[in-house]
Formats: C-alpha cells, structure tokens, sequence
C-alpha cells in the first residue's frame, strides 16, 4: 500500500485568478482521473481511491459565476453552483494553501473544518453576494468526501476545487440596479450616486418631459419636477403678450443669465447721458430672475463727477472761465458742496425761498 497526497494546479485564468484542485487519500491506491462537467458546469475535478474491493471516488463540479452582469455590476445576487459526488460535502474560504489545509483537517470520518459549512445535498448554489450593495472578494473551496466499506476493507478520500487564496480572489460589486430595464413597471433605477445607492424608485416623470403645474411650466430633471415659471406660449393665459415681463403671466427664468437670452438684451445702459446736480448721470439696466420670474431694474448711475470749478451742459462736465459772466455759467455754477450735495444757483434760490416762506408762516402766527 502506498500513500499519494499531491496538488494538481489547472492553470485556467477565471476572474484574475487561479482555480486549484487537490485530494486526499488513506493507505491505499489512488487514481487521478479526467473529469468532463456536465451541463451548466463549467470545472470539474475527481479521483478514484481503491483499497481491495472498496473504492471511493469523490467528485466536485462547478460553474462559473451565475447572475446578471452589467458593465462591471452584478444585478441582484451573484452565485456559483456546484454539484458533489460522494457522502459529505463542504465549502471553506480564504485558507490560504489549499493543499496543506486539506491534508490537515480530513481523515477517514470526513473534514472538521475551523471555518466550514457541509451539506447532504449533492447540488448547491452558493452565494457569492446574498444583498445589494455588496462586495465580495473572498477565495472559496468546494470539497466532496466520499467513502466506501466493503468487508473488512475501506477507502475513503476527498478532493476539492476552488479559488486559493486569503480574501484576494474577486472584486464582485452587486446592485440593486444598473439601468431601469432592472426595476418593474413604473419604476426607474437611480444611479447617480455611488453604485452602493443604487436603488430603483418609484417614477415621478420621464426625463426632459414638460407639463403645466397652473401657470408655471415645469420640466423633469433627474425624476422629479423644475419650475420653470411663467414661459409665454405655454401654460400662461396671456399666450401672445409680446411686452412679456411686464405682463401678468411674466416670463419664466432659473437664472438671471437666462433673462437676458430670453428678452435679447444684455445688462448695460439705456439712454444717453444727462445732467442732474451739477454732475452727468445715465440709467443703467439690469435682468433679474427672482421666483422663477424676470425682472427689470432701472438705476441711476454716475457717469462723471463734475468739479467744483465746472458745471454740466449737454451731459458734459465744463470748466468755468475765470473771466465769464454769461447768465448760463453763473447759473450752472457750484459754488460750494456740502454731504455731497453741489449747491449751485437754481438749489440756493430754491434753498432761500423756502426759508423765506418758512419765517413768513412764523411771523403770521
């Protein structure tokens, strides 16, 4: 009698890594034999021990990963089936060297395994991922025990298939979805997060799709709703206003940018120059988006500030010659400045009669 333990390496690539396969014998003789999968498996390993008239022959298939596997996800569970021919069954994972851990915890009574599962059925479908949002990495080992009594004579043996290796095998992500061909009726598969918040919901809208909420018109953006306010033409009952900000409907914005698209006006001045306080000024324009609405604001801008020693006439700051006496220089003078205001003939006339009218009504009391 002789004892053979051996490795046998199947140099097959399978998600980045190795499978393996090794067995197990007693004192007896053993037989490494080839081994074709039968439907819906992919890898098969087995071999035969003969001690006289008893022999054991212990077999371990399995597939490759089954579920639904889209653009690097799988969509719901991820598993591996796998069939067994002998009287007990096991899976480990992450032991490291498959060999010396097969050899060490498997006798003529079976496996005791530190880390193990066995079975009495011979078809399994093992969960790689049992729930969305999960990641599998680990290296599992599928082993089949088988053994045979005749007289006095035993045999018994074990051989395993698997991934070696400690927690490096596989990179699986599992989703609840990927697109929205993954959720029922009705339903639509949110992917904008991180693929651990996939999840299908409930759909409110299809994307890009318009529809009137009372005066507003509103869009879908990513499943849910966006005002886009009174836009003419659409949902607003005065349809055909051309002079639409100034209308009862309004016209719909979500930015101020969009208000000068809309009304084909950028922000800037809107008339010429004029004079007012001694000092050029002009109306400066601005477009608005305020509650989803545009609007325009008119304000006075400084264009130029005028000297003491000039006036404004035809929006332009002119000096005064030191040697004129015109009516219109003495009139459009400055002859002082006080809290920024430029107090020049018309104001003091102005100023004074509103004195004198004042000490009129004091004297009459």
């Amino acid at each position: 009698m002789k004892s053979i333990k051996f490795l046998l390496i199947f140099v097959i690539l399978f998600a980045s890594i190795f499978l393996v396969s090794a067995y197990h014998c007693g004192e007896c003789e053993c037989y490494d034999e080839s081994c074709t999968p039968d439907a819906g498996y992919s890898y098969c390993a087995s071999f035969k021990v003969v001690c006289g008239d008893a022999i054991a022959h212990p077999k371990v298939e399995i597939s490759n990963i089954l579920g639904n596997y889209k653009g690097g996800f799988y969509v719901g569970d991820a598993k591996i089936k796998a069939k067994f021919t002998g009287d007990k069954f096991y899976v480990s994972k992450n032991v490291g060297d498959a060999q010396s851990y097969l050899d060490n915890h498997c006798d003529s009574n079976g496996c005791d395994f530190n880390v193990w599962t066995s079975s009495s059925q011979n078809v399994w479908e093992y969960d790689l991922t049992n729930q969305y949002t999960n990641q599998y990495t680990d290296c599992p080992i599928f082993y089949s025990w088988d053994r045979d009594d005749e007289g006095n004579a035993y045999a018994f043996g074990t051989i395993e298939y698997g991934w070696d290796g400690s927690g490096n095998c596989f990179d699986i992500k599992s989703v609840e979805c990927f697109d929205n061909s993954d959720c029922g009726g009705n339903m639509i598969c949110d992917n904008s997060g991180d693929w651990t918040t996939w999840h299908c919901e409930q759909q409110v809208c299809s994307e890009g799709e318009k529809s009137c909420s009372g005066n507003f018109l509103q869009e879908c953006r990513n499943n849910d709703w966006f005002i886009l306010g009174n836009v003419p033409g659409t949902c607003c009952d005065e349809k055909k206003t051309l002079e639409i900000i100034d209308s009862e409907c309004g016209l719909g914005c979500f930015s101020d940018q969009q208000c000068n698209v809309l009304v084909g006006e950028e922000n800037g001045y809107t008339n010429d120059s004029y004079c007012k306080n001694g000092d050029v000024y002009r109306k400066y324009r601005t477009y608005s988006c305020d509650n989803n609405l545009c609007s325009r604001n008119d304000t006075e801008k400084l264009v130029e500030n005028c000297s003491q020693n000039q006036f404004c006439s035809n929006s332009t700051c002119v000096d005064i010659p030191d040697n004129s006496s015109s009516e219109e220089l003495i009139w459009e003078k400055v002859f002082f400045t006080w809290n920024g205001i430029k107090f020049t003939l018309p104001i003091l006339i102005g100023a004074f009669g509103a004195l004198a009218f004042f000490l009129r009504i004091l004297r009459g009391r």
